[in-house]
């Protein structure tokens, strides 16, 4: 029976969420019919009984998404600790020189030499 239920409840919202695609202000005006009966369907629902499923199943989760915020870090920290040692530089360092040769142009032959002879009349 729940199974029925979530399944009438997502095509609600896949019904909502066609009719919104490719749209922004006009969304409150097309697609009303389906605005309302996606929210009827979710007032039907949307006992105090689901509402404490879904709390519990957040508080669960918690400590997962904690772990993986943990984890992204010490990706990041590991990522920033190699950058140091393989360029020796930190990373912001390397960055700002890399847009200093970006903002300095593309120079055809190298770069001038001070001696080089020039032609006549420079």
């Amino acid at each position: 029976m729940k199974l029925v239920m979530a399944s009438v409840e997502v095509l609600w919202v896949h019904a909502f969420a066609a009719c919104a695609l490719g749209r922004t202000f006009t969304v409150s005006f097309a697609c009303r019919a389906e605005h309302r009966s996606m929210n009827s369907c979710m007032k039907l629902h949307a006992t105090q009984s689901a509402h404490d499923e879904a709390r519990e199943e957040w508080f669960a989760l918690r400590i997962e998404r904690q772990r993986e915020r943990e984890r992204k870090a010490r990706v990041a920290q590991a990522q920033e600790e190699f950058m140091r040692e393989w360029w020796g530089l930190p990373e912001h360092v390397r960055l700002s020189r890399q847009k200093e040769m970006e903002q300095r142009g593309e120079r055809i032959h190298g770069l001038t030499a001070k001696d080089r002879p020039r032609g006549e009349g420079q």
